[in-house]
């Protein structure tokens, strides 16, 4: 005769267990009969490697214009790598990017960044634009609070606020 024992069998690695090695796993299930008796038996099953299909520029740093001589910062920035298996994670830590952060930028115009990323053989890239404006003119739109002076005195510049006003119609306070 035969019973279904199944669920009085121990298995092991345990069902859902995160299966992380690549390669063959020996799957063991045991039993014990009412008389302390073992039984044993298993199989094997295949971990294959996932393969790296592409990475995506998921969310954009926080930042993207920039000023002549301004230092990148690429806070906020998430790149997101998509596998064969269906999955994908976070690896915006992993990546490599170019230019990069703290780097000056250059010229006023449009600065590609390149980000890559690798897993095991396979590098897959992405890019995302940054924007260098160009400086329209300056003002200063608050004069400083001390404005009269006897001869003698030092200059004193608090209070004072100066404006930038860029190409593409967008206004900074540059004070600083």
């Amino acid at each position: 005769s035969t019973e279904d024992i199944t669920g009085f069998f121990f298995f092991f690695p345990e069902e859902y267990a995160l299966l992380e090695t690549v390669g063959e796993i020996t799957c063991v299930a045991t039993y014990t009969d009412e008389d302390g008796n073992p039984y044993r038996d298993g199989f094997s099953v295949t971990v294959a490697a996932k393969t790296l299909l592409r990475i995506e520029i998921t969310v954009p740093p926080y930042k993207t214009d920039y000023v002549p001589g301004e230092e990148y910062d690429y806070e906020g920035l998430v790149v997101t790598a998509f596998y064969d298996n269906e999955t994908d994670e976070e690896v915006t830590e992993l990546c490599e990017i170019v230019p990069a952060e703290g780097s000056l930028t250059g010229e006023p115009g449009e600065v590609s960044v390149a980000v890559s990323f690798t897993n095991g053989d396979v590098t897959k890239d992405a890019t995302f634009d940054l924007e260098v404006l160009a400086i329209d003119h300056i003002e200063v739109t608050t004069y400083p609070t001390k404005q009269d002076y006897y001869p003698g005195e030092h200059m004193d510049y608090s209070g004072i606020v100066v404006t930038a006003y860029y190409e593409n119609g967008k206004e900074e306070v540059v004070t600083s």
